[in-house]
């Protein structure tokens, strides 16, 4: 007869682990978690362009500290190993006339 003691869950709960508890909540509790592939698929693309948009911004303001050093302490290409010469190959070609 202990049986008839316990508390019968609704059809609407789902057991829960929290800690070393245990609780029940309700299913619509969990229905926001659940996403169909489409779901997750167009909230890759919205991700994918936030950080295109984000990456463009900080490219952008690291060329403009690069510019800015280069400004202040008169860097040149040959300073940056940009040129040829710098890097060990053949110097560019004049040209034509």
């Amino acid at each position: 007869m202990l049986s008839s003691h316990i508390p019968r869950q609704p059809q609407d709960l789902r057991p829960v682990r929290v800690g070393a508890f245990q609780k029940s909540l309700p299913l619509r509790a969990f229905q926001h978690m659940t996403k169909t592939y489409t779901d997750l698929m167009k909230q890759i693309e919205t991700l994918r362009e936030e950080a295109e948009r984000v990456r463009r911004d900080e490219v952008a303001g690291v060329v403009a500290r690069i510019k800015e050093a280069i400004a202040v302490y008169g860097l040149t290409a040959a300073d940056l190993g940009l040129s040829p010469a710098a890097r060990g190959g053949r110097p560019a070609k004049a040209p034509a006339t």
